[in-house]
């Protein structure tokens, strides 16, 4: 029996369903090509954008460097300030004086076909003198078990980890002997400066240098060396210190005040002690009462010094500023300052000695850039030094009031954003 030839329709549906398979792949193929090629072409684009901004900010900061540089002053500079970070990244920066003596820069950056830009405005202020702990303007060296630290005498809260050492004039060292553990930088900013760091010492964060690094015991942060210098002998003493003095000095001849024995005096409001000594000794007690501030200034290169066990107490609120032609000696008690740093204040336009070597905790501060300020005390020193030389031993412990940080007494030139705001 001859057979026949019959169609089967699940051959025609099979082919079908094959010609919408491979329709279907290749439009998804498609799609996904077309996908991305649009999130590459986002990505490059979020990437410029990105780029833009960071060539916004990084002209703010130049532009800041170089006003902080010209004391504010737009005279000296050509306006906008331009410049590049990469090929095809740039920045503009616009400078306006503001009616209120702010300044607004407008920067703008630009990567590929983006823009991105930022406004910030600033306001020129002097800053502190006591811009870092422990400040040698002709060098400083630490021996013995010193912890250098850093906190705040209002809050009280500490080990906040700013107790930085720095040096200003040309060959200007940092010598670290002994167990000395910094929770802060080293920096110094004159030429050919260097650091040495002594087998048991330790530099928690970074150390900057304008000469060499010499580290036989740990520095935990960077270590950058050869530096350009940036600071000269003329920015050890931003305050000008003989002025300084000489403007504070009263009228009239000065008298003298030295006490010892075991008599405690009390002064209720305060007073100038126009004076060429201030000398406690024995276990003389003298309390200085507030609120208010008192003054002694020393002339005729007379000495500050207390002695034995002898004691000088700011109460209820008490301040005190002490200005010197010549040394001070703090042994004894010293001067017990219960309130913050800022509380006590040391101007020292001599070259003499400036010693603290008491038993009980030092608060306050010391501007002496002529002089060897020598720091030997067994207990806690809060608040911050500037010398032309500063030493330091013992085993106590030395903590960088950084409330100080907040006056301004006509120190280095401080930029302080007022606002900031990204336009586009």
């Amino acid at each position: 029996m001859n057979s026949q030839h019959r169609n089967h329709p699940e051959a025609g549906s099979l082919l079908v369903l094959a010609l919408f398979l491979i329709v279907g792949i290749g439009a998804l193929v498609s799609a996904g090509a077309h996908l991305a090629g649009s999130t590459t072409e986002a990505t490059v684009d979020d990437l410029d954008a990105t780029r833009a901004l960071y060539g916004a900010e990084s002209g703010l900061e130049q532009t800041k460097y170089h006003l902080q540089a010209q004391g504010c002053s737009l005279a000296a500079l050509t306006l906008p300030l331009t410049g590049s970070l990469a090929s095809g990244q740039a920045w503009s920066v616009a400078v306006d004086l503001l009616e209120d003596g702010t300044l607004r820069l407008t920067a703008t950056g630009s990567s590929g076909p983006a823009q991105r830009v930022v406004e910030e405005r600033i306001a020129c202020q002097g800053g502190s003198p006591w811009n870092g702990g422990i400040v040698g303007c002709e060098g400083v060296a630490i021996n013995g078990n010193v912890y250098i630290d850093s906190g705040s005498g209002t809050t009280g809260i500490f080990n906040l980890g700013h107790g930085d050492i720095r040096t200003i004039n040309p060959a200007a060292h940092i010598d670290l002997i002994g167990g000395v553990e910094v929770h802060g930088q080293a920096i110094t900013s004159g030429a050919g400066s260097n650091l040495a760091v002594g087998a048991s010492s330790i530099i928690h964060a970074d150390a900057t240098v304008t000469g060499s690094i010499s580290n036989n015991g740990s520095i935990l942060g960077a270590q950058l060396s050869g530096q350009a210098p940036t600071t000269t002998a003329a920015d050890c003493d931003p305050l000008d210190v003989q002025a300084l003095v000489a403007a504070n000095q009263p009228g009239g001849q000065p008298s003298s005040l030295s006490l010892s024995g075991s008599s405690t005096y009390n002064y209720l409001a305060p007073q100038t002690f126009h004076v060429d000594a201030f000398s406690l000794g024995g276990s003389v007690t003298v309390n200085l009462h507030g609120p208010g501030e008192y003054v002694s200034f020393v002339a005729a290169g007379g000495p500050f010094e207390i002695g034995g066990s002898a004691s000088l107490n700011l109460l209820n609120g008490a301040t005190l500023r002490v200005y010197l032609t010549g040394p001070m000696d703090l042994g004894g008690t010293g001067v017990v300052n219960p309130g913050s740093a800022q509380d006590l204040r040391v101007y020292s336009s001599g070259v003499g000695e400036i010693e603290v070597h008491g038993t009980a905790e030092f608060r306050g501060a010391i501007y002496a850039p002529l002089a060897e300020v020598d720091l030997q005390g067994t207990d806690n020193i809060i608040g911050a030094v500037r010398g032309g030389h500063v030493e330091s031993g013992g085993t106590g412990e030395f903590y960088f009031d950084e409330d100080l940080k907040q006056i301004a007494e006509n120190g280095p030139l401080v930029l302080q954003t007022v606002a900031w705001e990204e336009l586009f």
